[in-house]
C-alpha cells in the first residue's frame, strides 16, 4: 500500500480503532501517523517518485518502492494495468498497486556483415529485455528521408536483417530501436552503409577480375585473382586523393589462383582503392575500412 504525504485535512493516516493490532507491512508512509495499536516490518517513508505528470501514477525507474514489497502476502496477482505480479524479470513485487516493467535498452548496431550491388545485411547486438526489434533505414544520416519499405520495419526477434531492393551508388544509413510489450527503447547508434553498388573489381578488355572481402572491413583483407598466365604482379593501395600508400607485392608470379591479406589495422576508417596489375592489366576496386 502507499500513504506517502497523504493529503487528508484532518487525523492521522491510518486510524485503529478496535483493541486488536492492525498489520502495516511493506508500505510507504510514515509510521508516527499510525493511530492505534499496530504492528508490521519492512516499511519506508520516501517519496515514491512517480512518473511525472502520469494521471495513474505509474511508478519511475527509480522509485524506492521498486521491488520494496514482499510477495509472500496475500497481494493481487495483477496490478491496476493488468501486468502480473511481480513482473517476471526481477521476480520482486513492488509497493502499491503498479508493478515497474522496464523497456528495453538502446540495441547497439554493428556494421554490415555483408555488402552487395542492391542489398546489405544489417546487423546488430541483442537488448536486454527485448521482445523484437523495429529497423529504419534511410538516405541521409538524420533520418529525414526514410525507405517507406524500411520505415519502422518489424523485424520480430532477429538480430540479422537482408535489406535489399536498394538503389546502387547511394549512401544509407540504418538504426534500431528495441521493443517489448511495455515500451520502445531509444534508437540505437546509426550504421552508414558505403559501399552498395560496389561489385568485383574487372577489367571488362582482358577479363582480369578481383575479389575483395570482406568490404567493408575493419582491420584486415583478403584479396583474390586469378592468373590465366605467368606475368609481373603489382598490388598498391591507394587513398581516395588518389595517394598510393602502400605496396602490398610485387614480382613475377605463375599462373593460378592468388590470395593476399593486407593489414590495414594501422590506417583510419575511410574509402580506398585496390589496383592490381598484371602485364599490361589493370583493374581497381574501391573498398571501405569501417571504424
Amino acid at each position: 500500500m502507499g500513504e506517502y504525504s497523504n493529503a487528508a485535512l484532518t487525523g492521522k493516516d491510518i486510524n485503529n480503532y478496535s483493541n486488536l493490532p492492525v498489520t502495516v507491512s511493506y508500505s510507504d508512509l510514515d509510521i508516527n501517523y499510525i493511530a492505534g495499536q499496530w504492528t508490521g516490518e519492512g516499511n519506508i517513508n520516501a517519496d515514491p517518485l512517480f512518473i511525472a505528470l502520469d494521471p495513474l501514477c505509474h511508478l519511475s525507474e527509480s522509485s524506492p518502492c521498486r521491488d520494496t514489497g514482499i510477495i509472500s502476502m496475500q497481494i493481487p496477482l495483477f496490478d491496476y494495468d493488468g501486468d502480473s505480479r511481480p513482473d517476471p524479470v526481477f521476480t520482486l513485487v513492488d509497493m502499491r498497486a503498479d508493478e515497474y516493467y522496464e523497456i528495453p535498452v538502446a540495441p547497439l548496431a554493428l556494421y554490415p556483415i555483408e555488402v552487395g550491388y542492391d542489398f546489405f545485411k544489417a546487423n546488430w547486438q541483442k537488448s536486454l529485455l527485448a521482445q523484437g526489434y523495429y529497423l529504419d533505414v534511410a538516405i541521409d544520416e538524420n533520418f529525414n528521408t526514410i525507405l517507406p519499405a524500411y520505415n519502422s520495419f518489424d523485424v520480430g526477434n532477429d538480430t540479422i536483417l537482408l535489406v535489399e531492393n536498394l538503389e546502387p551508388g547511394l549512401v544509407y544509413y540504418y538504426r534500431i530501436r528495441a521493443y517489448n510489450e511495455w515500451g520502445v527503447s531509444p534508437n540505437s547508434n546509426i550504421i552508414p552503409v558505403l559501399s552498395v553498388g560496389i561489385i568485383e573489381g574487372v577489367n571488362t578488355i582482358s577479363g582480369l577480375k578481383i575479389h575483395t572481402y570482406p568490404n567493408p572491413f575493419s582491420s584486415s583483407m583478403a584479396i583474390k585473382f586469378e592468373l590465366i598466365e605467368p606475368g609481373n604482379l603489382s598490388i598498391k593501395i591507394f587513398n581516395h586523393l588518389d595517394q598510393q600508400i602502400e605496396s602490398i607485392d610485387q614480382g613475377n608470379y605463375q599462373s593460378g589462383k592468388q590470395h593476399y591479406v593486407w593489414d590495414a589495422s594501422g590506417l583510419s576508417s575511410g574509402i580506398y582503392f585496390v589496383q592490381v596489375i598484371v602485364r599490361q592489366e589493370m583493374v581497381t576496386q574501391k573498398i571501405i575500412k569501417a571504424r
